[in-house]
């Protein structure tokens, strides 16, 4: 009832200034937070305010249907904080009102630009819980498509200079509860959509922009994982892979998942001694002009090369979804144990034949 009202005062302005021709203007006694113009309900809520100062609000706390806006929207924040809270639920076990922003177009937030002073910042929270209720997530969905029409694209961009920054929340007042989750997620399509996720370039002189991925704090529990899955091929697909184009260095220990109780059809390993005395080391340098985007440095190397590997152990070689291939050098440690084995045995057999021979004189 409430939201009807002021679409109905509105629309009366509106009418009023077609039959006469002419503005409507309102004008307040002064230019500050003191002097406003207010649209009050029946029941005393304050649905509608225009301040002195230029703050502007909506209200719609105490109706059950959502407040619109619709067809073309621009509004700009210049010189003040731009919020839109949905209703709190603090007196039942309801949820929290959600906010919904739907365009047939695209939807842009811009803050502020600030000349010679901080830019305008865009925060999105989601809500917090009380009690036994959960929080509530902030969804970012871009468009489906329609008729092969590829879904509209999610890009968050910020400001020259500052960072851009993803947090979970966190684990509630009253302890005892997970931290939230970040989760960023292309959709499903005849083709999937990517995921990018860019740092800002350095210009005259400065550094550019780190990427940091940081799993939360468990206070008492465990720290928050960080997970990079590829997408599955379905239905015949090829797995997406991981890839790192460039060096770097880690600290702690990496392993890979060996166990048991995922494994079957477990066979020796055979041949191995002849299979690493084909191999053919290398040195070599990357051919950083051809392939810019790997992030090839200048460095001599020394390594194999896939496509010999592939012909004397295909197991060892990978051909990755840019159809370059990698090898796998992790595994060529076991060809290792089990070639050193072999030659073990091979040195064991000599040794009892040095010995007979060295009985028969």
């Amino acid at each position: 009832m409430q939201t009807k009202s002021v679409l109905i005062f509105f629309c009366l302005i509106f009418i009023s200034s077609l039959s006469y021709s002419q503005n409507v203007d309102i004008k307040l006694a002064g230019d500050d937070s003191t002097k406003a113009f207010f649209i009050i309900s029946d029941a005393g809520d304050t649905l509608f305010t225009i301040r002195g100062d230029g703050v502007v609000s909506f209200s719609n706390s105490s109706s059950a249907e959502p407040l619109s806006i619709k067809e073309n929207v621009q509004i700009n924040s210049i010189n003040y904080l731009l919020n839109i809270d949905g209703k709190n639920n603090m007196d039942g076990w309801g949820d929290g009102r959600d906010i919904k922003l739907d365009s047939g177009d695209d939807i842009i937030f811009e803050g502020a630009i600030g000349f010679e002073q901080v830019g305008g910042s865009i925060t999105i929270f989601g809500g917090d819980y009380e009690e036994f209720h959960s929080p509530g997530g902030i969804d970012i969905i871009g468009g489906s498509h329609d008729d092969g029409i590829g879904g509209g694209e999610i890009k968050i961009y910020p400001g020259d200079n500052a960072d851009l920054n993803l947090f979970g929340g966190g684990y509630g007042s009253s302890g005892g509860n997970y931290g939230g989750d970040v989760n960023i997620k292309a959709s499903a399509g005849g083709y999937a959509g990517d995921v990018y996720i860019e740092s800002g370039i350095g210009d005259a002189g400065e550094d550019a922009g780190d990427i940091n991925i940081t799993g939360g704090e468990g206070i008492e529990t465990r720290g928050g994982d960080i997970i990079l899955t590829p997408g599955s091929g379905i239905d015949g697909g090829t797995n997406g892979s991981v890839q790192i184009n460039g060096s770097g260095t880690y600290t702690g220990t990496w392993s890979q998942v060996s166990d048991e109780k995922c494994k079957k059809n477990i066979n020796p390993l055979k041949s191995a001694l002849k299979k690493i005395d084909q191999l053919r080391g290398v040195e070599f340098n990357w051919k950083s002009d051809e392939y810019p985007n790997k992030n090839f440095d200048s460095k001599v190397h020394v390594g194999l090369i896939a496509q010999e590997v592939e012909k004397i152990a295909p197991d060892l070689v990978v051909t990755n979804t840019d159809d370059l291939k990698s090898v796998e050098y992790s595994k060529l440690t076991v060809y290792l144990v089990e070639a050193m084995k072999e030659q073990q045995t091979m040195i064991e057999e000599l040794n009892k034949k040095i010995e007979q021979l060295a009985k028969e004189k």
